[in-house]
């Protein structure tokens, strides 16, 4: 992986950020598991009225799965550095202690929804925020490489399921 041997030189703990994509969207089966039924309706008002599903939450719940996720693992005693990027990973620029881990978080949120792994909630792929991609000086040949590096994991995963 190309950009991660990057990655892993620009902080010293490279598995928080991995931890924290992973856990990104924790917020979203803690939504669903207390509040089953009005995570169903905010489903179906994403798909309906064509809204992210953190509008979505945002209007069912006045709050979203990042925020819920980050009080989740505040409440858990989780580092910050895994707490500001599953809060932020919408928000990036909110990140005071761990911008560099939320921005990778934010852009690896995106690429995947671009790619349509998985079900984040809703069928769209939100920009990734222009102040992050400056700030990590993505260029055309990094993204390439970063979407081969994801196609060569996402076959992995299937190999082994399969």
């Amino acid at each position: 992986m190309a950009r991660g041997i990057a990655i892993k030189k620009k902080f010293n703990e490279p598995e928080e950020v991995m931890v924290s994509a992973l856990l990104h969207d924790i917020g979203k089966v803690a939504m669903k598991a207390k509040f089953s039924q009005e995570y169903g309706e905010t489903l179906w008002m994403s798909e309906k009225e064509g809204l992210l599903i953190k509008d979505a939450e945002e209007r069912m719940f006045s709050t979203n799965h990042a925020e819920a996720g980050g009080w989740l693992c505040q409440k858990w005693n989780f580092p910050v550095n895994l707490i500001e990027p599953i809060a932020y990973h919408h928000r990036p620029t909110l990140s005071k202690n761990a911008l560099f881990q939320t921005e990778v978080v934010h852009v690896a949120d995106n690429l995947v929804r671009g790619r349509g792994f998985g079900f984040p909630g809703d069928r769209l792929v939100p920009a990734v925020n222009p102040e992050v991609w400056e700030k990590l000086s993505l260029s055309q040949s990094d993204l390439r490489d970063l979407l081969s590096d994801m196609e060569d994991a996402i076959q992995e995963a299937t190999d082994l399921v399969t």
